[in-house]
Order: structure tokens, then C-alpha cells, then sequence
């Protein structure tokens, strides 16, 4: 259930961000009419987004590990060698990347929502590899 109560959700979200993004003017402020866009959008998040969501969530479980038992600094020796030495000053997450968990909900929210806004290129893709394989 929450595999699928997730991508509607988060659907509905980007939704919002894409109709604010349609209906916002320069000087006039929010327009009421309900145009073309709106129903692409409509019809983005009810049928393509999350079947494009659940693809690309797959796609990034199976490339991404996730170390919660390690520090940054452990991760970043063990993946490229380098010493536990620090620049003076220099905090740890400068020179070892911040993947802490704040990090990864904003990665993964703008990667969900350039999900939601090629959605269409993503299930083509898919299923064109699928018919190829």
C-alpha cells in the first residue's frame, strides 16, 4: 500500500508546483482559467507520474547503497583512499560530501520532481527498451 500511497502524494505535490507555476503572471497575479496545460498536468500526475515514479525508484535503490553506520569521512576513505586529515577550519562535510539525511530528502525531492516534469520521456524510454529486450 505505501508503494503506491507515495508516488500519489508526492504526485500531488509537484501537481501544486506545476499549477502554481501555469497560473502565476507577471503583474496580473493568479489566473482562474483553466487551460490546455492544465489538463496535461492532470493527466501527468493521475496516470504517467506514478508509473514513471515507480521505475525511477527502482532504478535509483539499485544504484544507491545507503551506509547509516558509518560516518562520512569513513565512506570517503573507504571509496576513494583518502586520509582522515582535515584542513584546519575546514568541517568534515565540506571536503567528504553531506549525506546526511536532509541531504538526501532534497535530492531526492528535485529528483522526483524532474521525474514528474519528464515523465512522459521516462516510460517511453522504458518501454521501448523493454520491446527491445
Amino acid at each position: 500500500m505505501k508503494k503506491y500511497l507515495i508516488p500519489i502524494v508526492l504526485g500531488a505535490v509537484y501537481f501544486g508546483i506545476v499549477f502554481l507555476f501555469i497560473h502565476v503572471g507577471k503583474v496580473s497575479g493568479i489566473s482562474y482559467k483553466i487551460s490546455q496545460y492544465d489538463v496535461l498536468n492532470l493527466l501527468n500526475y493521475l496516470f504517467l507520474f506514478p508509473k514513471a515514479y515507480l521505475i525511477v525508484n527502482e532504478h535509483y535503490k539499485q544504484t544507491h547503497t545507503i551506509h547509516k553506520d558509518k560516518s562520512n569521512m569513513r565512506k570517503a576513505f573507504e571509496k576513494n583512499g583518502e586520509s582522515f586529515a582535515q584542513m584546519q577550519y575546514a568541517p568534515a562535510w565540506s571536503s567528504h560530501g553531506g549525506n546526511d539525511f536532509l541531504f538526501e530528502v532534497i535530492v531526492q525531492f528535485f529528483i522526483y520532481l524532474l521525474t514528474y516534469l519528464v515523465a512522459v520521456l521516462i516510460l517511453a524510454v522504458h518501454y521501448v527498451k523493454k520491446a527491445f529486450r
